[in-house]
Parts: C-alpha cells; sequence; structure tokens
C-alpha cells in the first residue's frame, strides 16, 4: 500500500483505529514474553541471595 501522507497512513481507509490496535497488542505480547522472563530471573538471584546470606549469618552465629 501506498500513502500520500502521514494521516492516510494512521487512517488506513477508516480502518486505522484496528490495524494499529492490533499491531500495538501483538508488539506488547512480544514485549511481554521478552521482558518476563528477564524480571523473573531477576527476582529468582535476588531471593537467592537474600538466602545465601541469612544462611551464611546463622552459620556464623553457631
Amino acid at each position: 500500500m501506498y500513502f500520500d501522507s502521514l494521516g492516510e497512513l494512521l487512517s488506513m481507509q477508516g480502518h486505522g483505529f484496528y490495524v494499529w490496535t492490533a499491531y500495538s497488542l501483538g508488539f506488547s505480547v512480544l514485549l511481554w514474553n521478552f521482558l518476563s522472563p528477564v524480571l523473573h530471573g531477576r527476582r529468582q538471584r535476588a531471593h537467592i541471595k537474600r538466602r545465601l546470606r541469612r544462611e551464611s549469618a546463622r552459620e556464623h552465629r553457631l
């Protein structure tokens, strides 16, 4: 498709709302699929560090 202006590109002959909504939802899902494991890994590493610190402190008290 060829559009003469940015307004025509955004409106896409009356279908722009649906097209851009689909693109934004698709991009959001891809972004979530990328960020979710990264954030989960960070939380897991922080949890493991806290646990190791607690266990180390407990061993030093004994």
